[in-house]
């Protein structure tokens, strides 16, 4: 069985658009990160809330300290002395820049700028 150039054409772009959901690579991470939470979530960032990716395995940001970060499978571990978390990461249309879930629910995210 042959495929047509269609055909060839949808499954390249089915695994393009997996891959760029799926994997996330160091220089694409780095950057400035704004919360847009307008109401408050137990232990996530507040609105405003700026996080800088500084692309060495650290973060640094106003609300959630110093610390190291971690990426696997489409997760952002962070963890500074005292306490760790994980955020799933995103993309904004399945191609856009990356952001990272605070709550699905409320459509809050941290949007890098």
């Amino acid at each position: 069985m042959r495929l047509n150039r269609f055909q060839k054409f949808l499954i390249i772009a089915i695994v393009f658009v997996v891959f760029r959901n799926t994997v996330f690579f160091d220089f694409e991470l780095k950057g400035t990160y704004i919360s847009n939470a307008v109401d408050p979530i137990l232990e996530m960032p507040r609105l405003g809330c700026t996080l800088e990716i500084l692309g060495n395995g650290e973060y640094l940001s106003d609300c959630m300290g110093k610390g190291t970060y971690e990426v696997d499978d489409g997760y952002i571990k962070f963890s500074n002395k005292t306490i760790s978390w994980g955020m799933p990461i995103l993309r904004r249309f399945n191609i856009g820049s990356p952001m990272f879930l605070l709550s699905g629910d409320h459509q809050y995210y941290m949007i890098k700028q």
